[in-house]
This record gives structure tokens, sequence and C-alpha cells, in this order.
């Protein structure tokens, strides 16, 4: 079998998109520090992973837990108290959203990735 290319899988360029806008929002929405913390540590959490999975296809694990990352990360304005954040909480959401479709989607990728390296 022909081994994955590193660098090349769009869900995970997705992600690395993701991460870094929800990381950088608190400057342009503004929010309350509860807010302003989940956004700026779950991106940079989600496009740490992202480049985790950009350089390690394989890694069926990463892929996991960018699920858990866009989950969490969705949750958060319910689970901090910023849902009265409009702006604060539609990044929350939509940024969770996202994350956890492209974790979805690029699990088949990883799965046959991992397939394909000899053990």
């Amino acid at each position: 079998m022909a081994r994955t290319a590193k660098w090349t899988r769009p869900q995970d360029w997705g992600e690395l998109v993701v991460g870094v806008l929800v990381a950088l929002s608190p400057i342009v929405v503004g929010s309350a520090a509860a807010a302003t913390s989940a956004l700026i540590v779950l991106g940079a959490l989600i496009a740490l992973d992202a480049v985790v999975a950009l350089a390690r296809p394989g890694f069926v694990v990463g892929e996991g837990l960018e699920v858990v990352l866009g989950a969490l990360l969705f949750l958060s304005p319910f689970v901090l108290g910023f849902v009265g954040m409009n702006p604060a909480s539609w990044v929350a959401w939509i940024g969770g959203a996202l994350t956890v479709i492209a974790g979805l989607g690029a699990l088949p990728a990883a799965t046959s990735a991992r397939k394909a390296v000899p053990h």
C-alpha cells in the first residue's frame, strides 16, 4: 500500500484555520474572562491538534481528540456561562461544530493511513 503524504488532508487544514480563528476571535468579539480564556485555550489546542494530524496522518487518536475538543468548544458557552454574550457564543458554537465535522471527516482517512504504514 502507498504511504499517505503528510500535510495534505483538507480536513486537518480546515481544523487548523478554525483553531486559529477561534483563538484570535476575542480580539474581535471582546468578551468576559471566562469566554476569552475558553476561546483562546480551546482554539490553540485545536490548532495544535491540527498540526500534529497534518504531520502524522495515521495518528487516529488525534482525530478523536479533535472531536472531543470541538464538543468542548461547542458546550463551553453553556458550561462557563457566556451564552448571553452572543458573538463569543456563536464563535464557540460554529467553531465547535466545524471542528467536530472535520474530525469525523478525517477519521476514515486517518484510519486508512494508519493501516497503510508498515508495522
